[in-house]
């Protein structure tokens, strides 16, 4: 005779072993808070991690795409910061945020700039084409036209990064170093909260 088949409808049905875990939800990495949580999470002292990401953010609007890394790492050597703090917020610029960062602190950086700007640009450029290679005094003067196209562009930017870098890189130290200290003080609890709960255990057993 076969065995009855439990009913899937009623409550006698086999419950499984283990209840299916929750999935955690995705943690986007483009996210500012998870970056946030890594560098309030990292081993430093809250100065050295707050420090070095005040750095980071100012370093992020500087005009120096390509060797911005290489510019966190040296300063944080230099002055013993934490050197994934000082790292991570350079990634404020990258390929994808270059254009409106640097279109942002150029125009901030042209209403403060006392020479010539983009619209004069074309201006310059033409110039070149008058250049004559067996004449030194031309050779001079494009020179001059070409150091005059890299002050068109870089000077605005680099007025334009202390004027965004410097106020957020300053908010961005109390914050950070507060999140440091709150972030530990958290670890700390929950530590102290899971060895109460094993002595407790412990205590349990023992008196059985």
């Amino acid at each position: 005779m076969p065995a009855p088949t439990a009913n899937p409808a009623s409550g006698s049905a086999a419950s499984p072993a283990h209840p299916p875990l929750r999935a955690k939800p995705a943690r986007s990495v483009w996210s500012p808070r998870y970056w946030y949580r890594r560098i309030v999470a990292l081993r430093a002292t809250p100065h050295q991690i707050a420090m070095g990401t005040a750095v980071g953010v100012f370093l992020a609007f500087t005009p120096t795409f390509g060797f911005q890394m290489v510019l966190a790492l040296a300063v944080a050597f230099a002055f013993r910061l934490s050197k994934p703090a000082t790292i991570i917020p350079v990634w404020i610029s990258n390929p994808i945020t270059l254009v409106p960062v640097y279109g942002t602190t150029y125009a901030l950086g042209a209403m403060f700039w006392p020479g010539e700007t983009i619209a004069d640009l074309p201006a310059v450029l033409s110039r070149f084409s008058n250049v004559s290679a067996l004449d030194l005094e031309s050779l001079r003067q494009a020179l001059r036209d070409f150091w005059d196209v890299g002050t068109i562009l870089m000077g605005p930017l680099w007025i334009g990064a202390f004027i965004v870098g410097v106020p957020l890189g300053v908010i961005t130290y109390p914050v950070t170093r507060r999140g440091v200290i709150a972030y530990r003080h958290h670890r700390a609890h929950v530590r102290h909260e899971r060895r109460a709960r094993r002595l407790a255990a412990k205590q349990d057993t023992t008196s059985i």
